[in-house]
C-alpha cells in the first residue's frame, strides 16, 4: 500500500476540496450552457441556429449525466447549482436577445 503515517492530511484535505469545488463549478458551468440552448432554442425564432443550439442541448445534457456518474454528491448541490445556473442563463439570453 503505502506509508499513511507520513501522509500529510492537511495537504489531502486541500486537495479533494479543490476537486470538489472543481466539479461544483463546472456542473453549474455545463447546467447554464444547457438553460442557455433550451431557451434560445424555446424562444428564439432564428431557423438557421436551431440545429447548433439542439446539439448543444444534447451535448451538454450527456456530459451532466456523466458528470453525476462520476461524482454522485454533486446530486446533492443540484438544485443550488440549478437556481444560479437558471439565473445566470436568462440574463445572457436575454442580453444576446433583447427583442425575444
Amino acid at each position: 500500500m503505502g506509508d499513511l503515517q507520513n501522509l500529510d492530511i492537511d495537504n489531502l484535505i486541500e486537495e479533494l476540496e479543490g476537486l470538489a469545488g472543481r466539479d461544483r463549478r463546472e456542473l453549474k458551468n455545463r447546467l447554464k450552457t444547457l438553460l442557455e440552448h433550451l431557451l434560445k432554442r424555446l424562444y428564439v425564432n432564428i431557423s438557421q441556429e436551431f440545429n447548433g443550439w439542439e446539439r448543444a442541448i444534447r451535448e451538454q445534457r450527456s456530459q451532466l449525466e456523466s458528470i453525476l456518474e462520476q461524482s454522485p454528491s454533486l446530486r446533492s448541490v443540484w438544485d443550488q447549482s440549478f437556481e444560479s445556473a437558471w439565473d445566470r442563463a436568462i440574463i445572457y439570453v436575454r442580453e444576446d436577445y433583447p427583442q425575444d
